[in-house]
């Protein structure tokens, strides 16, 4: 019987940064589904309508339960990633890559949290460190 290589640290490190930006991401998501009509009214200029700010709040709180949801599903991979389970260390570094980018496309289209966009840097972090060769070997290995 072989004894197993212990866990790299780098392993460590990204799943906790994976762990950490899902939180943060999470809980911009769940800030922004929740705030209030009367909230994006008075940061709306006098000039847009009432109907406008409505369509803005719908997809500023379709955003956030997305954000949460995904971060949901990022911080629960990362965890079982860490267990050495090669499919959740790919899916995570997918959802990694996703989360990043749509957390971008929607502060530039519909604006986010400010929580949402500090998360990305730590979910590219955590990727990165996932993506190390190192890292794979660890993986690949038995």
């Amino acid at each position: 019987m072989t004894v197993p290589t212990p866990r790299p640290g780098a392993v460590t490190a990204a799943c906790w940064l994976l762990v950490a930006g899902a939180a943060l991401l999470m809980a911009g998501g769940l800030l922004a589904a929740v705030m209030s009509f009367d909230s994006l009214r008075q940061a709306a200029p006098p000039t847009v309508t009432d109907d406008a700010v409505r369509a803005y709040a719908r997809l500023y709180h379709g955003s956030g339960v997305l954000f949460a949801v995904a971060g949901l599903a990022l911080a629960w991979f990362a965890t079982r990633a860490r267990n050495r389970d090669p499919r959740s260390r790919r899916a995570a570094m997918a959802l990694a890559l996703a989360v990043v980018i749509l957390v971008a496309v929607a502060a530039v289209f519909a604006g986010t949290h400010i929580l949402a966009l500090l998360s990305t840097l730590l979910i590219i972090i955590g990727a990165l460190l996932l993506s190390r060769p190192a890292v794979v070997e660890w993986y690949a290995g038995d």
